[in-house]
């Protein structure tokens, strides 16, 4: 660990430490646009000009920074820190004397800042409890904070800000006709994946293939650029759909192709074990509900040695949200024309609780909804994003606070478990040549991913978009879809809140392919009368037990102005 100079850096879990004569940087993650002596360079001039320093100076420098990373440079007595424009690499602070304490751990930065255990913030407890994660900076603990989605921080000589460099807004401001953003399109995911190979020339890409669009996406475009080294893999039931056309998917390409079994039993063992207690506290960022969508599989491969020890993983995060996928279905054409601001405001603000802030029924209440609301505005006047918009562009803005929320504090957190197991890893969904394009799409063809999907089928990279099934799910095993569609049958025609009750509570624990509902034991989900959504509520609510807090009705809002 190096504590000093209000440091409070872990030397592990991928962090690289570069000492230089006129400064100290600390980095973890790649860059596309700079080889690390050409990184070195920047650096040494931009701290040879000390006394011109300032925020602004450093701002506009990290915006030309391309790639997935996070940044400390200690010169002269001062720290600059700073995440990538999706937060992909997690950093946190504490504000102490006019000066920042800034870490790369957030439990080892709380203890040595002295924070309080009884020091808890409520607000984020709550938000955590809803969500999984956070709005905004807040961490658990009151003093403690994360940076954000592209933010910086500045520490020098009793001086401390933070700024935000970037803020993915969506918003419609090219004339694009449809054959030409298809061709935009194209290109931006040719110009990422290029930038994929040429940065990790004669290493392996492993690549976690589902039945979906966007890892099919990844396998095809490298194929299509004549990428050979690459290998595919699907975890989780036996005999899945998923695996069969993860299997064909990879057959068609002429790319390797392994299945990682997953079973109640293997879950269990694995979720009771020591290597998931330390990955908890290694990545514990006291923030976001620990990610474990294919940790077990991870440990796996690496324990069979299933792919090469200096493989990069690509996987497919995140191109459902990024191409329109989770636009809110009251922001759709004939709703734009047919409903009032107001209406069509408050249709919006319910979907998007409904999708992010759910996770717990209990919760769902006018006092907790309402504060939800005035946070997430907070956060979007923090950064400058004006919510009273013309209707036609409000989709933006709900997709900005999903950016600033569950992707770049929750999703992106799935690279931990291929760190973890010492992979490297790469999102070429998430290049900034794909944040530029997606951010300039006319709404029309992102809504229902038409641009996206359209675009697929006709490049038809590696043959595989044409006669493969796309998110093909069928319930298995057969007596399970069975009795599920009777239960439908009797139930639905009654009540359709009542059949869903049902299908949670019943179904949803044995619908689970990688069999990460066994978390917790069945019987607590059959008998849950507190609105359950689905394993995610149980595990963040034992993540939030981990952490001391243990009684959810005890964190709703009594009252909010």
């Amino acid at each position: 660990m190096n504590s000093h100079n209000n440091l409070i850096m872990l030397e592990c879990i991928g962090w690289k430490y570069y000492k230089r004569s006129d400064y100290t940087l600390w980095f973890k993650g790649y860059v596309t646009n700079y080889k690390m002596s050409e990184l070195h360079m920047e650096l040494k001039c931009i701290v040879s000009n000390y006394s011109k320093i300032n925020i602004d100076v450093l701002k506009e420098w990290i915006k030309g920074v391309k790639g997935h990373f996070a940044i400390v440079i200690d010169f002269d007595g001062c720290v600059f820190a700073t995440t990538d424009k999706i937060s992909s690499i997690p950093l946190y602070y504490v504000e102490r004397e006019g000066e920042a304490i800034i870490g790369n751990h957030a439990p080892s930065l709380k203890r040595y800042a002295n924070i309080d255990s009884k020091e808890k913030n409520s607000d984020a407890i709550l938000e955590i409890a809803m969500s999984g994660y956070t709005v905004g900076r807040k961490t658990i603990f009151n003093d403690l904070y994360q940076l954000t989605a592209g933010e910086c921080l500045l520490s020098c000589n009793q001086y401390f800000v933070t700024e935000y460099y970037y803020t993915y807004l969506p918003k419609f401001t090219a004339s694009y006709d449809k054959a030409y953003a298809k061709k935009k399109f194209s290109e931006s995911v040719l110009v990422a994946l290029t930038e994929l190979i040429e940065n990790n020339q004669g290493r392996q890409i492993a690549i976690p293939l589902s039945d979906g669009f966007d890892s099919r996406l990844i396998a095809s475009g490298l194929n299509f650029l004549g990428a050979k080294d690459v290998i595919c893999f699907s975890y989780g039931s036996i005999n899945s759909n998923e695996s069969y056309t993860s299997q064909a998917v990879s057959n068609k390409l002429g790319y390797q192709w392994f299945h990682v079994p997953l079973t109640y039993k293997s879950q269990k063992e694995f979720f009771s074990s020591e290597d998931f207690e330390r990955y908890k506290e290694d990545f514990n960022s006291l923030s976001s509900t620990t990610f474990v969508q294919d940790i077990s599989a991870i440990q796996k491969i690496r324990q069979n040695n299933l792919i090469s020890s200096d493989a990069v993983i690509v996987n497919g995060n995140t191109g459902d949200f990024i191409s329109g996928g989770h636009i809110p279905r009251s922001l759709t054409k004939g709703n734009l024309e047919d409903n009032n601001p107001d209406k069509l405001l408050a249709s919006s603000w319910n979907e998007f609780l409904d999708k992010h802030f759910s996770l717990w029924g209990m919760l769902r209440n006018k006092n907790n909804n309402k504060f939800i609301i005035n946070e997430l505005n907070s956060l979007l006047e923090s950064r400058g994003i004006d919510r009273l918009v013309d209707n036609e562009q409000l989709y933006g803005v709900f997709e900005s606070m999903e950016f600033l929320g569950r992707q770049s504090k929750y999703i992106v957190n799935m690279q931990r478990a291929y760190e973890f197991y010492g992979y490297s890893w790469h999102m070429p969904l998430w290049s900034e040549s794909m944040l530029d394009f997606w951010e300039c799409v006319p709404q029309e063809y992102k809504v229902n991913q038409r641009l996206y999907k359209d675009t697929l089928y006709e490049n038809n990279w590696g043959g595989v978009w044409s006669d493969i099934p796309i998110n093909n799910k069928l319930i298995q095993p057969s007596w399970l879809r069975y009795i599920r569609l009777l239960s439908k049958i009797l139930l639905y025609p009654y009540s359709k809140n009542a059949w869903y009750r049902f299908e949670r509570n019943v179904f949803q624990y044995h619908l689970d392919e990688v069999k990460n509902s066994v978390i917790v034991p069945y019987r607590k989900v059959l008998l849950d009368r507190r609105g359950q959504r689905h394993w995610l509520s149980w595990l963040t609510e034992l993540y939030l037990i981990e952490n001391g807090i243990n009684d959810l009705p005890s964190i709703n809002k009594r009252h909010v102005k």
